[in-house]
């Protein structure tokens, strides 16, 4: 796994109790989502990752829900000729908590887009768009998929209680 694109927490493993395998797997998914992200939303790499159960919901940073793959899928076949992802996305500050049934994997993530089309252009556009990302995973007939997405804008500079 590549340092420059996923950089683990120094307290990454610290709340996972499940095998160092299922902790390699996990990673490796949560590289694989960043990849399909950068990869002119690659659906068919997302069909890989996330579960196919229509009960599963994602909140996306446009601040919609989206249920069920299919539901994602559209999201991604709508931005994919409309987008151009300049910087690849990145994720920092990379943890693990959970166990060999049910885990999470949180980070900060960055990438810098271009948006292509004329009319509807996202505020992201031409900037590093820092956010942060929960990714829910569960084993499904032995297999981890991502059952939940939580994705949401970063705020930059100081806290308020940092700021006096």
């Amino acid at each position: 796994m590549s340092d420059d694109i996923v950089k683990l927490s120094d307290q990454a493993y610290s709340l996972f109790t499940g095998a160092e395998a299922d902790a390699q797997v996990l990673l490796k998914m949560h590289r694989a989502y960043l990849d399909a992200n950068s990869n002119g939303l690659d659906r068919e790499s997302l069909k890989k990752i996330w579960s196919h159960n229509p009960a599963c919901v994602w909140f996306n940073g446009t601040g919609y829900n989206y249920y069920g793959i299919e539901d994602w899928l559209k999201l991604w076949k709508y931005f994919g000729p409309r987008c151009e992802i300049l910087e690849p996305w990145r994720s920092a500050d990379v943890r693990l908590i959970g166990n060999g049934e049910i885990a999470v994997v949180t980070s900060e993530r960055t990438a810098k887009g271009r948006w292509k089309s004329s009319n509807e252009k996202p505020d992201w556009t031409g900037e590093i768009w820092p956010s942060r990302s929960t990714e829910v995973f569960a084993r499904e007939n032995g297999e981890w998929r991502c059952v939940h997405v939580h994705i949401s804008t970063q705020a930059q500079g100081k806290r308020h209680e940092e700021r006096e």
